[in-house]
């Protein structure tokens, strides 16, 4: 269900069967399980400071709080300089996509 695009896995949603092993495989621990239904997701995990982790990744999450601020709906939190999306809470409006100026938050 993994496939590696330009050195970045890739999950095929279709084949995956949620079993965890990639998260536990990970050896960065970049994977994480979302619900089959999540509307959006950060394609980023760095909790670096946002100079440090543009250094690193063009689209990296800065933590500048835009997407929380502008959630409607609360299911964004910034922790570490990183937002984290509640899948819960999230009406799949993209408003926090949409405000993010480094496009780290995508469509899943």
């Amino acid at each position: 269900a993994i496939h590696v695009v330009n050195g970045v896995a890739v999950v095929d949603k279709e084949a995956c069967k949620a079993c965890g092993k990639c998260v536990e495989v990970c050896p960065k621990h970049l994977i994480e399980l979302l619900p089959y239904d999540a509307k959006y997701a950060v394609a980023c995990s760095s909790k670096e400071k946002g100079p440090v982790a543009m250094k690193a990744c063009t689209s990296a999450c800065i933590g500048c709080q835009l997407c929380k601020k502008n959630c409607p709906e609360s299911a964004v939190e910034v922790s570490d300089f990183l937002a984290v999306i509640d899948q819960e809470k999230c009406s799949g409006c993209g408003t926090c996509a949409e405000k993010c100026p480094k496009k780290a938050i995508v469509a899943h």
